[in-house]
């Protein structure tokens, strides 16, 4: 089951006759295939076998899963919002209310989806492979809140133009300093709020930039390491 939805299970049935004797009965090794072609709900016949072991008939069954309803039940609406909460990251840095709503309603869909998928799962003592789907997914989408509160640190300043008209009165500054401001390419009146301002949105811009970046590379090196493991199961195709 650790491969599950994309698991396949071996079932052995042993028929041993115990109220007869064995020298008064032959046991012969053959299996007949009344329906080559046996559909089941949820699982699909692999191969059946049949030895005699010890006087004993032994039957071998390899079932393989049909994987296509969690495909579409649970893979594919929590990849959607994998990309919804990797949208995030591309918003406008000032926009922090936008970024937040839309990454933490993402996360308590997820949360709420997987505690409904979870009741109709098999009950194991271990991980299975949709189990460490799901846990990437919280982990992800947690992560990509924990940049947009990091990219609110800064208190929040409001545009320059979504200022009011009030005017504010600019003090003259001394010609000295005046001079050796403008040479670090600061503008004499840039009022503090609107240098914070700035210097947030630049440190927005930036981490916003780097987790771009370092999230697709965790996305696509998940994915690698995921769906190798998926197709390197033996008993799967």
């Amino acid at each position: 089951m650790r491969a599950f939805p994309f698991d396949a299970q071996q079932c052995w049935i042993n028929i041993t006759v115990r109220n007869a004797a064995q020298d008064s009965m032959r046991l012969s090794a053959r299996l007949r295939r009344t329906d080559d072609s046996l559909n089941l709900n949820e699982y699909d016949v692999l191969s059946r076998d049949l030895t005699v072991i010890n006087g004993t008939m032994v039957i071998r069954v390899i079932l393989r899963r049909y994987p296509e309803y969690h495909i579409l039940s649970s893979y594919f609406p929590v990849f959607l919002l994998h990309l919804l909460g990797y949208g995030t990251l591309f918003i406008d840095p000032k926009d922090f209310q936008d970024r937040g709503t839309m990454s933490l309603t993402s996360l308590l869909v997820l949360i709420s989806f997987y505690s409904d998928t979870a009741n109709s799962l098999p009950k194991t003592s271990y991980l299975k492979l949709l189990d460490i789907w799901y846990i990437f997914s919280v982990t992800f989408l947690s992560l990509i809140i924990g940049v947009h509160l990091a990219t609110n640190k800064v208190d929040k300043q409001k545009d320059p133009s979504e200022m009011n008209s009030k005017v504010r009165k600019v003090l003259p500054m001394p010609k000295g300093i005046s001079d050796s401001v403008v040479s670090w390419g600061l503008k004499p009146n840039l009022s503090s709020s609107e240098l914070k301002a700035k210097i947030k949105r630049s440190y927005n811009a930036s981490v916003l930039f780097v987790a771009q970046i370092l999230f697709g590379l965790m996305y696509v090196i998940f994915h690698v390491l995921y769906w190798s493991k998926v197709f390197d199961n033996s008993l799967i195709f």
